[in-house]
């Protein structure tokens, strides 16, 4: 069970994440995407993204119950809820074109979920090979400057990794590693060094 959290705009990548889904589908009948979207805040769903990739003709042919498979979810979701739906899928997806830092899969991985995500962008700052893998992409110019474009056939290749060998990344090793490297108090001290301040955080000095 393939998972997607956030927006769905063209940056996050949904839409190359959707024709992934399609085109192995046919190969792994047990395979379904869960898509959480922000719709309530962004107005966007997954059929629109679907219905755009209709248009331009990169909608893979899939029969009614097939795409059954490919599951929405809008409503909008507490923490306890939103642990319970990464602990519910297997393995966490953002092909992402352009992101500020993309806290959904670090969140995924601190509940012990692999992770594939693009190679090259924000997520650099914090991915580890313990905690899945990389999708190669290529730098391209647009109106705003730059975006990634990851590689469709690298993005399939990578989840079907994952589903070939689960337990290799994340799991109890995978949580483990960003509970130590990204608490609040590791980050924290880590920022404290930069600034060069000499008093500790949280005396009263601060």
């Amino acid at each position: 069970m393939l998972l997607h959290l956030g927006s769905l705009y063209r940056n996050k990548g949904i839409d190359l994440l959707i024709r992934a889904f399609a085109e192995l589908k046919p190969m792994h009948p047990r395979l379904k995407l869960v898509v959480k979207d922000q719709s309530g805040l962004y107005g966007l769903r997954v059929n629109d993204a679907m219905q755009a990739l209709d248009r331009s003709g990169q909608l893979p042919a899939l029969s009614e119950e097939q795409w059954r498979d490919l599951i929405s979810i809008s409503a909008n979701l507490d923490l306890q809820g939103l642990h319970a739906l990464y602990n519910a899928c297997d393995l966490l997806v953002s092909p992402y074109r352009a992101e500020g830092f993309n806290l959904p899969p670090l969140e995924a991985a601190a509940c012990g979920l692999p992770i594939v995500v693009t190679a090259g962008g924000a997520t650099d700052d914090y991915m580890a090979p313990e905690l899945g893998l990389t999708v190669a992409s290529e730098l391209q110019r647009c109106d705003l400057g730059f975006t990634l474009e990851p590689d469709l056939a690298a993005l399939k290749q990578a989840i079907e990794a994952v589903m070939q060998e689960p337990k290799r990344w994340g799991g109890p090793a995978g949580s483990a590693l960003v509970h130590a490297r990204f608490s609040w108090q590791v980050i924290g001290q880590r920022l404290w060094e930069l600034l060069g301040l000499s008093v500790e955080p949280g005396t009263s000095g601060c």
